[in-house]
């Protein structure tokens, strides 16, 4: 049987039909197409925005160590300089709470290797810290010498 023995209406209905087959394939294309897109964007909205918040918690709470730090070096009174670190238990403590949640989220090597870094630092550099806080209890003179000598990145 062929095409060109086909009544016109009969040859008419078939291109249609094949018309609208194309156009459900390039419908089906499409819808395929905004699933992955919106997959995409739940990603970003719900993984790489509370990425970037615990990140926000960090960098904030390392700024409430580093300024209460400072704070300490310039007290005389140790009742107050108590009160101050308390402060920065406390920063710490919301510091690890964001860092642990970090690490449980789905990470790339590049997330990864910012995480290393950032626990390579910590860690480099919250001893210094300690080591001012225990002295600024005994000498405060030579804290802040200390202080002035190893100031940097602090957590």
């Amino acid at each position: 049987m062929k095409i060109a023995n086909w009544k016109i209406g009969a040859r008419l209905g078939a291109s249609h039909a094949l018309l609208l087959l194309l156009l459900a394939g390039v419908a089906l294309c499409g819808v395929q197409g905004l699933v992955r897109a919106n997959g995409a964007l739940h990603h970003i909205a719900d993984v790489n925005t509370q990425k970037v918040l615990l990140l926000e918690r960090m960098a904030t709470q390392t700024h409430i160590v580093a300024r209460v730090i400072r704070t300490i070096a310039l007290l005389d009174d140790s009742k107050v300089a108590a009160v101050e670190h308390k402060k920065i238990d406390a920063a710490r403590g919301t510091y690890e709470e964001a860092n642990a949640a970090l690490e449980r989220m789905p990470l790339d090597e590049a997330g990864r290797r910012m995480l290393a870094d950032i626990k390579q630092q910590q860690t480099a550099t919250r001893p210094l810290n300690e080591q001012f806080l225990s002295m600024s209890h005994a000498n405060r003179q030579e804290a802040v010498f200390f202080f002035a000598a190893t100031s940097g990145t602090y957590q």
